[in-house]
């Protein structure tokens, strides 16, 4: 009887793992391993190595600094800078976020404020001080 038993429950496990399986759907995801959590994803108060890291990996700025050690556009199409070289205009490339909606000028100029104001807790806004009276205002 256990015998019948047990050729039973091997003929069982054979046939329900004969069976077909859909293929499973691919993930397009990446691991990556810190030595410790970040302590923010807002780009405005990252300072430690593993936040600004990760902040690169997620952010794209108007420039980038590639790996030869030059500058190029990232977010930016052009820059036009004048001839006393103190205004930049930025041309953006036409950009969305991630839920569609376009990205502006405007929302750049809402980060930079925003890290400038004297309120806000930003470690990095000594990056903005070459922006005229960046300093005065934070």
């Amino acid at each position: 009887m256990i015998r019948h038993f047990c050729f039973l429950c091997v003929a069982f496990l054979a046939l329900v793992g004969c069976q077909k399986r859909e293929k499973p759907q691919e993930r397009q995801a990446i691991t990556i391993n810190f030595s410790y959590s970040p302590f923010t994803v807002d780009p405005r108060k990252c300072t430690d190595p593993i936040t600004v890291t990760l902040n690169f990996m997620l952010y794209e700025g108007l420039t980038r600094l590639e790996a030869d050690g030059t500058i190029s556009y990232a977010l930016a199409e052009k820059v036009k800078i004048s001839r006393d070289q103190k205004k930049y205009l930025f041309i953006l490339k036409p950009a969305m976020w991630s839920d569609g909606s376009p990205l502006t000028a405007y929302h750049f100029e809402a980060a930079w404020k925003s890290t400038l104001d004297p309120t806000f807790m930003s470690r990095s806004s000594h990056l903005l001080f070459p922006i005229k009276n960046a300093e005065k205002a934070k």
